[in-house]
């Protein structure tokens, strides 16, 4: 199964077009206390997204994001599987947002 990936910019720049995104975070808790982006994301860490699949809408862009973007990548899978069809994985993930579109997001 192929994966739709957009690059951190993409994501920052559709959030700025005013898209309504749900951007869902799959790191840790204390990945998300170190850093996290803004606007506010949807907090569901990588071994519990099966069991939150039914809590995001079917129809809306979803963006999963991690730390560099492998598990989010997994997670964007576990998504496409539970039927949501507009999902994609920030290639980079916070670390490239960190870099590329804010930075004042600590780097860890």
């Amino acid at each position: 199964m192929r994966i739709p990936e957009q690059s951190a910019e993409q994501v920052a720049a559709r959030l700025e077009a005013g898209e309504e995104l749900t951007i869902l975070d799959c790191r840790e808790g204390f990945e998300l206390r170190l850093a996290s982006i803004s606007p506010p994301v949807l907090h569901v860490p990588l071994g519990m997204m099966e069991d939150h699949a039914d809590e995001l809408p079917l129809h809306k862009p979803v963006v999963v994001m991690c730390h560099h973007g492998v598990r989010s990548m997994h997670g964007a899978a576990i998504l496409i599987q539970a039927g949501l069809t507009q999902v994609c994985s920030m290639s980079g993930g916070i670390d490239r947002w960190s870099l590329k579109v804010d930075l004042t997001v600590p780097r860890y």
